[in-house]
């Protein structure tokens, strides 16, 4: 049965380390979910699990799996989905070659290359590729799509479905996700759900998404090690790894690392206060006798006794409290820091009145369905549907980009609106300023970015640091209007915590669309019994379009 293993794996960039003295094993039975904060080498370790990196010092061992070819400007769907059978094919190609030749031929060497593509063909699926293409895209809700249209027609869920299709067909032996519920909307993260559960090999993926990770994971491999790194020195311990595996669910590892970090602090806490006694103790006993110390009225015979005593005294007292200092030592814990960054949005400055968008009949053939809604000032809209109804077409529409297709219907939309797309920034997007991707934020990146990494340029930082990057970015504009699609796309856990309750306290006008079925579910509880809303919450639901032929 294939493994992955990481045994002392270390990893850097030039500009800082990522990943220090990682081990652990994902078995053929292990379904394992990466879990960290941003910038954590999440992204990292998964490259380095397929091979895309090699390690600074340490081994991985795991099976091979198939690269991802840059695609050209003109691809369609068809190139994105053979591009994951590849494999497949050739293998499929050879053994239909080797089959025309031993009509002509029974050479031994023949015979054994036929059994050993044969074997190939039964353990790669290849009979059932056609059908298992057609399975993987139908469930990705991508079955209707047309093979011959291009891959920039797509929207970015679409695009984000047809890469993780492409890795699915694939049917490597190992399967290997970065954030594969990114774009995918409940029907198709079921689906997903489904095929990860009975996929026959290690799985090895990194994931926000907490419903997901609940229903599919068998271990959680924490980068996040301080509280588990603690308890282990509690216990006296040895620890030497840069990663801790949980074993169990996603409500598993939030109840063991919620007492790991509890007696992190408790244990810190009291360590802290017998050290400070000790010293205090050792401070009072280098002082012979005490402070109102007056010598006794003996004679100097006498007096030299007395003193002497009270030095032996003394220097007993200050080498018994150095052998609890260092007693102590070999147990004490580090400072706990878990407080994580507290995302703050500012409050708008000039906050418009009245209404701010007004659709009328607005629609985009094949994209986007008729829609009619009025958002006023200061609302809280959330925008819901499955994937390809429109919703990031919507919103591109209320920024007044150019979406380079026919519209119908009237739209009015208050002017300096801010939009947060759900793809991850490149140089020259607009959004981003052109300085950071050579100097990084900066002080923009103040409540949002680690101090560590604001001066990191923003094309060097992991995935979630540059969604980070983006929200601080579109901070730093003090927008009215706020449009973001799919907020949770790339956040660690804690740093989602934090964005839900920025974006619940802002008084701006805020437009989201999100598959979050958490945050939907958060959204739809009754605001008047939450003092932290600052606005009136709003659910549009878009209706599912057929794809534009």
């Amino acid at each position: 049965m294939p493994t992955i293993s990481f045994t002392r794996v270390s990893f850097a960039y030039p500009t800082r380390d990522i990943l220090e003295n990682v081990s652990f094993t994902c078995g053929g039975q292990d379904r394992i979910c990466l879990v960290g904060p941003n910038g954590a080498g999440k992204t990292t370790l998964l490259r380095l699990a397929r091979g895309e990196l090699e390690p600074l010092s340490g081994t991985v061992s795991a099976p091979k799996t198939v690269p991802r070819p840059a695609l050209p400007g003109s691809a369609t769907v068809a190139d994105a989905v053979n591009a994951g059978l590849r494999e497949l094919i050739a293998i499929r190609d050879d053994f239909e070659e080797v089959t025309r030749l031993l009509e002509n031929s029974q050479e031994t060497s023949l015979l054994a290359r036929y059994a050993a593509l044969l074997a190939q063909m039964d353990a790669k699926g290849v009979w059932e590729m056609e059908t298992n293409v057609e399975r993987v895209l139908s469930g990705l809700a991508l079955g209707d799509l047309d093979w011959q249209r291009p891959l920039a027609a797509l929207s970015p869920g679409q695009q984000g479905r047809l890469r993780l299709a492409a890795t699915l067909v694939a049917s490597p032996q190992a399967l290997v996700l970065d954030e594969p519920t990114n774009h995918l909307d409940s029907n198709a993260k079921e689906y997903l759900t489904c095929l990860v559960r009975e996929w026959e090999g290690p799985v090895l993926y990194a994931s926000h998404d907490r419903s997901f990770i609940e229903n599919t994971a068998t271990g959680l491999l924490d980068l996040d090690t301080a509280p588990w790194e603690a308890s282990a020195t509690l216990d006296g311990l040895p620890w030497d790894n840069g990663a801790h595996l949980c074993r169990g669910n996603y409500s598993h590892y939030l109840a063991q690392k919620r007492l790991a970090r509890e007696r992190h602090r408790a244990a810190h806490g009291s360590q802290r206060e017998e050290k400070q006694g000790i010293e205090r103790h050792r401070k009072e006993s280098e002082v012979v006798g005490h402070k109102n110390f007056k010598p006794r009225a003996e004679s100097g015979a006498a007096q030299k006794f007395y003193a002497d005593r009270t030095q032996k005294a003394s220097t007993r007292r200050i080498n018994n409290d150095s052998r609890r200092l260092e007693e102590l030592s070999r147990s004490e814990v580090r400072k706990p820091r878990y407080a994580s960054l507290e995302i703050r949005l500012p409050q708008p400055a000039k906050a418009p009145a009245g209404v701010v968008v007004a659709a009328r009949g607005v629609s985009v053939p094949g994209r986007l369905a008729s829609v009619t809604c009025q958002v006023s000032a200061g609302q809280h809209v959330l925008i819901v549907g499955p994937n390809g109804a429109g919703k990031s077409t919507l919103l591109r529409l209320l920024q007044g980009e150019d979406i380079s297709a026919p519209i119908e219907g009237e739209l009015t939309v208050f002017p300096g609106s801010v939009l947060i797309p759900q793809t991850l920034p490149v140089p020259g997007d607009g959004l981003i300023p052109d300085s950071a991707w050579q100097s990084g934020m900066g002080e923009a990146g103040k409540g949002f970015l680690d101090p560590r990494f604001w001066h990191v340029p923003v094309g060097q930082l992991s995935d979630g640091n540059r969604r980070r990057a983006q929200f601080a970015a579109a901070a730093s504009l003090s927008p009215c209007v706020l449009l973001i699609d799919e907020p949770t796309n790339y956040l660690d856990l804690d740093t989602i915590e934090s964005l839900e309750a920025a974006l619940a306290a802002w008084q701006g006008t805020l437009i989201v669309t999100s598959h979050d079925e958490w945050l939907i579910g958060k959204w739809l509880e009754d605001g008047t019994a939450r003092p932290d809303w600052a606005g009136e919450r709003v659910l549009l639901e878009l209706m599912a379009q057929q794809p534009k032929k």
